[in-house]
């Protein structure tokens, strides 16, 4: 009898510890904010960009030569990567960007825009309102629900100041609570706060590019690691607004992958939106719809 109660006791014991190494504690494995790694969770280290360069490597080797043909040939495939790795940021600047722009309070203010105001006419009636509308800078405020339906819930708030100058700055702060079952919980706190640049700028398309850095804040250890993300908004007809965002970078020891798509509507300086967003950290998977509400000033 004795030997039922201990042993039913260390069943208890392992499934609730089996039970608190949720995701959320497969994220500090990960990124090395625990020292223990378990067997189902990878350290998710940059090797992905290593192999690329390895293969772009044997690229040029399988190329390279001592006569002037194959070095001709190594410029020529050089410069077509080049060409194709940056496509995504001079290809849309060559098609939409229009120039130097200012902003209204919200989007569709302006009759003739989606958001940004270009020229003297679109402009003129605001300007002659002592420039008290169309202003060098914006700001947006949102705040956002998101659940992945199996226990993982994340609140995330965003914090994004756009300039005439094309430069800004975009934070991004999450607070992640996992249920384990039992009664047990966890959580964490996730963030990213990088400077942006407004590549391309049109009345119905603006698109980023930024940098900087992300954070994990968890009583287990802080993390930091850096963080690159290319953005696009878009405002095809009043009141719509769609967004997407695709950011690589690392936390720690892992790598972290990340892609947001949202679509909203607004009404004025307020926009209701569902979205979803996919977070990859190391192997761990952290992923599901969202629903929230952004205000523009």
């Amino acid at each position: 009898m004795i030997r039922l109660v201990f042993a039913l006791l260390g069943l208890l014991i392992v499934s609730n510890i089996s039970q608190a190494q949720g995701r959320l504690e497969r994220v500090r494995f990960a990124t090395g904010a625990s020292s223990d790694t378990p067997g189902n969770a990878s350290l998710g280290s940059p090797s992905t960009l290593s192999s690329l360069g390895n293969g772009l490597g044997k690229i040029f080797d399988s190329t390279s030569g001592d006569d002037d043909s194959d070095l001709a040939k190594d410029i020529v495939i050089g410069a077509g990567v080049v060409a194709g790795l940056t496509a995504p940021f001079w290809l849309p600047y060559w098609f939409f960007d229009e120039g130097a722009a200012k902003f209204p309070s919200y989007p569709y203010e302006d009759a003739g825009s989606g958001f940004l105001v270009f020229g003297t006419t679109n402009a003129k009636h605001y300007e002659d309102d002592e420039g008290g509308i169309l202003r060098p800078w914006s700001l947006r405020i949102g705040l956002a629900d998101g659940n992945s339906f199996d226990g993982l819930n994340r609140l995330s708030g965003q914090f994004f100041l756009d300039m005439q100058s094309r430069f800004g700055f975009l934070s991004n702060w999450n607070y992640y609570q996992e249920s384990l079952g039992g009664g047990l919980s966890d959580h964490t706190w996730l963030a990213d706060n990088n400077v942006t640049f407004r590549f391309v700028q049109s009345e119905e398309l603006e698109m980023h590019f930024g940098a900087g850095l992300r954070m994990q804040l968890d009583r287990a250890g802080d993390q930091f690691g850096s963080n690159f993300l290319y953005r696009a908004d878009v405002y095809p007809i009043q009141p719509l607004h769609i967004s997407g965002t695709f950011a690589l970078g690392n936390l720690g020891h892992a790598m972290v992958e990340q892609a947001d798509i949202e679509c909203g509507l607004n009404y004025q300086n307020a926009q209701a939106f569902i979205g979803y967003q996919f977070l990859r950290i190391g192997r761990v998977d952290l992923q599901g719809p969202l629903i929230g509400l952004r205000l523009w000033f």
